[in-house]
């Protein structure tokens, strides 16, 4: 079997066959042998947590498996855990729902199922109500606010930190400080018919300039809150004659989440997909972009 590599964004126990290995945020693994699957166990929560990395299922809520130079990358996602029951609390449009907040968890629940989410210690601070079809808990927890949100039609949930989060009237805004190399990242949030909405996403930098070594960071950042003009700067004078703002919007699409694998290469979701992009760098500027997109 190939050489596999975990990638983690949260602390975690990694356990192949008897032998177990601690990670802490943003450490990674190098795992030789024969490896049929590996278990998770996310540090803070029960066992009854842990979930396994099934190499025949390369994509799942939790992880992501991407092939990379004769090596299998295993990224983990820090997903929602949930479990189902049933309740009733509030109507929209003659549909029944709820929200309960508990001592770790958080209840959701529509006409035909209870959805939990487990979280590490009491939610402090909570709002809760519903934007529509969107029921929401706000809360602060480890000096952040969060904003859980389901669907009471699918079942969906969406979940986002920030600094400060606070309510519109049918919506939301999440503001950031001192975050992937910007001064402030905004973000207003929606809800109509069709649902959840990005109305606005504003991207502060930082008026310190990083080192050389973070560039392709400090750039996927950019394209990941839709900053794309300063993205653009970042570019070489050659690149930025072949390649617009707009363009560059384009090649990379939708951005939800990347995790840098060194100071040249970055593995993204895009649009749902697995990308890996490299990047060449020289004297702060970046001279040439390339991905595994086939």
């Amino acid at each position: 079997m190939k050489s596999v590599i975990v990638y983690t964004p949260y602390d975690c126990i990694i356990k192949v066959g008897d032998e177990q290995t601690e990670l802490s945020q943003n450490e990674h693994l190098l795992l030789d042998g024969q490896l049929d699957t590996i278990t998770v166990y996310p540090v803070g929560r029960t066992e009854r947590y842990a979930f396994t990395v099934d190499f025949f299922a390369p994509n799942s809520t939790f992880y992501r498996i991407v092939e990379k130079n004769d090596k299998l990358l295993v990224f983990l996602l820090d997903g929602i855990l949930c479990e189902s029951c049933e309740v009733h609390k509030f109507q929209y449009k003659g549909k029944e729902f709820s929200v309960e907040i508990g001592k770790d968890s958080i209840f959701f629940a529509s006409e035909s199922r209870k959805s939990q989410i487990c979280l590490v210690g009491k939610p402090q601070n909570v709002n809760y109500g519903h934007f529509l079809h969107i029921a929401y808990a706000l809360f602060s927890q480890n000096d952040e606010d969060v904003i859980l949100l389901y669907n009471i039609y699918n079942g969906k949930m969406r979940k986002c930190i920030g600094d400060k989060i606070t309510l519109t009237e049918n919506g939301f805004i999440v503001n950031n400080h001192n975050r992937d190399g910007f001064e402030n990242i905004e973000q207003e949030y929606t809800v109509d018919n069709e649902g959840l909405k990005c109305l606005r996403q504003e991207a502060l930098s930082s008026e310190t300039p990083l080192p050389e070594d973070l560039t392709a960071f400090q750039f996927m950042s950019a394209v990941k809150n839709k900053n794309y003009s300063l993205a653009h700067s970042m570019l070489h004078s050659d690149l930025q004659e072949k390649i617009s703002a707009k363009a560059l919007q384009t090649y990379f699409g939708d951005i939800t989440y990347t995790y840098m694998l060194d100071d040249s290469t970055c593995f993204a979701l895009s649009g749902g997909q697995n990308v890996i992009y490299e990047f060449i760098v020289q004297n702060g500027q970046i001279m040439e972009i390339t991905d595994n997109k086939a």
